[in-house]
């Protein structure tokens, strides 16, 4: 089976439209080929090569108008009309129409009542046949309602966590996911999905809004990882750094080809696919560099000291930088304070105290839950309005 919108008649759409109403129902010819058939939209279903249903279809406002429905003489009571009927009411949900309507002979008025058509009004007559108005009104679903304002809904989501995560920055904390690894992998796979819808349904929205709506979560990554709503200054470049070139390799020609897709001027497009390509193979070039030097840059927690309440922690961290060598460092993180949320934990920023040499291992101990020994040296610690401050003695 296959449905066809054309926007003139053929020979299958007169035979089929005489034999149904010219032949038999008396309709004279005049009144049947109406002349205004130019101005419609004509609705084919066809079985191989054979016509079996139609109708054609009139935009008056916001509601579509049908009329001339007809199904092949030998083919009725088969669900040919029905399955014609369900296909306009999608499209016509696609184009955003309010509801469908037509003039329906009244031996049809119970098949349309099926159909979720409702009668308005009184019988009139028209060729000599009792007709009823009868109208449908397009409910969507939710999955249709979703599928219809999915750009919107990203773009508020992700646009509410850019808020969020910028007051959040305000107030001091940060949020840092258990997995970064799991945390740009579903932004990935969001990416993903947003780039096969929006090739699915590319010809069925406003092609600004859908750009702008798929490039939201990239806008958002971007603000919070600037406003340090997002903490990654530590853990991103530990032992995940494979996964995530794939993770970014996926995420950024994601982006691009639905850049290349939606935007409308040919000459900006062919400058887009040009410049993507070049993008590409710069990143890459990296990618590659970053894979074959798997150490570079890689940072590795050798050890580990809590206070004696557990209120803050302490981490020696080394971080390899290849033939540059590397340094080492001890951060401070404040436990108090951890507020657990979905994957992750909104926390206090880290904080730097100590560097020393590659590789190597400050004696790390502390005093009591406020004093922190690192090699011969005491370092105070305070709370002062939300920020912890050092002091050194």
């Amino acid at each position: 089976m296959e449905f066809k919108i054309l926007d003139n008649l053929n020979e299958d759409i007169i035979a089929i439209r005489t034999e149904a109403f010219i032949v038999q129902r008396n309709v004279p010819k005049e009144v049947e080929l109406d002349g205004r058939d130019g101005e419609m939209k004509h609705f084919c279903l066809y079985d191989g090569e054979k016509l079996v249903a139609y109708l054609r279809a009139e935009c008056k406002g916001e509601i579509l108008h049908i009329g001339r429905v007809a199904v092949s003489t030998e083919l009725r009571k088969m669900g040919y009309g029905r399955q014609l009927l369900d296909y306009l009411c999608d499209y016509a949900k696609t184009q955003e129409y309010k509801g469908v309507e037509l003039g329906a002979v009244h031996t049809a008025q119970g098949f349309y009542e099926k159909m979720g058509f409702v009668a308005e009004g009184d019988y009139y007559e028209e060729t000599g046949v009792p007709h009823i108005y009868m109208k449908k009104v397009l409910k969507k679903s939710f999955c249709e309602k979703v599928k219809a304002n999915f750009n919107s809904i990203l773009a508020l989501i992700t646009a509410v966590l850019f808020v969020a995560g910028r007051f959040v920055s305000g107030t001091g904390y940060v949020y840092r996911p258990d997995s970064y690894t799991l945390f740009l992998s579903v932004l990935c796979i969001l990416t993903i999905c947003a780039t096969v819808l929006s090739v699915r349904f590319r010809k069925k929205a406003n092609r600004l809004s859908r750009v702008v709506g798929w490039l939201m979560p990239v806008f958002a990554f971007l603000g919070c990882w600037i406003f340090k709503a997002i903490d990654i200054r530590v853990d991103i470049l530990s032992n995940s750094l494979k996964v995530l070139v794939i993770i970014f390799s996926a995420f950024i020609v994601s982006s691009l080809l639905i850049c290349i897709l939606h935007i409308p001027n040919k000459a900006i497009r062919i400058v887009m696919a040009v410049l993507s390509v070049l993008f590409v193979i710069i990143f890459m070039f990296f990618a590659t560099l970053a894979w074959l030097i798997d150490d570079f840059g890689k940072n590795t927690v050798i050890d580990t000291v809590n206070s004696p309440g557990d209120m803050y922690s302490a981490y020696a961290i080394s971080s390899d930088q290849g033939a540059l060598g590397g340094d080492t460092i001890v951060v401070l993180k404040d436990n108090s304070k951890d507020i657990k949320l979905l994957s992750g934990t909104l926390t206090t920023p880290i904080s730097f105290i100590w560097s020393g040499g590659w590789m190597e291992h400050p004696d790390m101990e502390w005093l009591d839950d406020n004093v922190l020994r690192i090699d011969e040296k005491e370092y105070y610690l305070k709370n002062e309005q939300g920020r912890l401050e050092v002091e050194i003695q």
